[in-house]
């Protein structure tokens, strides 16, 4: 697990991402960030990294979230859904 405050950045900017991928030591594009933030999925998107955006009773740009993400999770998916997202 990485920080924000362990690279200095919050998720305005991918270092945070960029780290991560560079620990698991995969691709950019074939590493993907799950995030219930709009603004850390746009990060990702725009660092070229896949996205699985993930619901949040706490967002407000539930509609953008899913035009910017790869994939989606909605309100009320199981760890059964996730799974299945996993194998695609």
């Amino acid at each position: 697990v990485f920080s924000c405050s362990e690279v200095g950045y919050g998720k305005e900017r991918p270092d945070v991402f960029l780290k991560a991928a560079e620990y698991l030591g995969t691709p950019i594009a074939s590493t993907y960030v799950f995030e219930d933030s709009v603004v850390a999925i746009e990060t990702a998107v725009n660092a070229g990294f896949g996205t699985v955006g993930i619901y949040d009773d706490h967002g407000l740009e539930h509609d953008k979230m899913k035009r910017l993400s790869s994939f989606y999770i909605e309100k009320g998916h199981t760890m059964a859904d996730m799974i299945k997202l996993i194998n695609k």
